[in-house]
């Protein structure tokens, strides 16, 4: 739930703010079909939290998603969000352009300037977004493991299934960016090969990645998300305690 709000939130954000599109329509429907569905059906083999005995039974009256759980939903659901959107003006801003270039976009005829062209087409900046929204669904993954467990004590190794799928959701997202016929057919530029390998390239092959500069964005983007839940599972422990506490 929380990764389908952030993409909400990345298409709410730079449409109100008259932002290039951070991830065309193609790339979303990627993500939710293909890229989250095995990591999403691999939670289902999810061990029981070790606690569950100890915890009181849920009122008949209370939701399956009560305030405070909407609230962590929204929470991680903007991170996402926002990493996606930051990580895809870092590389404009990086790359010599400015906020009013970015939201005066559409008011950029001449294709024959380099900043219009990029612009139009931002290949490199979406394929960063891409990767962080994936990256950061696929640590999201890991986060669920355990609705209030903390990965310390709820460790991934719990279910070998869900680490099998984040591995194969991310060789999927590798190989549509590193296969140039893939790459053109999502519209991304494969992050951290030399442009002029890319136009070379028969459309079959597979590319190798020279520089890293742009995955190590994507990963400093991405991994806050466990903090973040962290955080919040820690305040609901600690909520649950007090709670049960008081009923005792």
């Amino acid at each position: 739930i929380s990764s389908n709000i952030g993409e909400v939130a990345c298409i709410l954000l730079t449409g109100l703010c008259g932002l290039p599109e951070a991830l065309s329509p193609v790339q979303l429907l990627w993500v939710n079909l293909v890229t989250d569905g095995l990591p999403a059906t691999a939670l289902g083999f999810n061990a029981p939290d070790e606690d569950i005995m100890q915890q009181p039974p849920r009122h008949v009256d209370e939701p399956i998603v009560n305030g405070w759980m909407f609230l962590r939903y929204m929470v991680i659901g903007v991170y996402v969000g926002l990493a996606t959107i930051g990580g895809f003006l870092w590389w404009f801003l990086s790359h010599g352009f400015n906020w009013k270039d970015l939201t005066t976009y559409a008011a950029c005829t001449d294709m024959q300037d380099a900043k219009c062209a990029i612009l139009a087409d931002p290949e490199t900046a979406r394929a960063i977004a891409l990767s962080i929204l994936v990256l950061v669904e696929m640590l999201n993954a890991l986060n669920a493991l355990s609705e209030n467990a903390s990965l310390i004590t709820a460790r991934p190794s719990s279910n070998i299934w869900l680490l099998l799928a984040i591995f194969s959701s991310l060789a999927l997202h590798l190989m549509i960016m590193y296969v140039p016929f893939l790459a053109a057919l999502f519209n991304i530029a494969p992050l951290g090969v030399d442009p002029l390998i890319v136009k070379e390239a028969q459309p079959f092959s597979v590319l190798v990645p020279s520089n890293f500069d742009d995955w190590k964005a994507v990963v400093v983007f991405s991994v806050p998300v466990i903090f973040i839940d962290e955080l919040l599972k820690y305040i609901t422990r600690h909520m649950q305690a007090s709670r049960n506490k008081k009923n005792n």
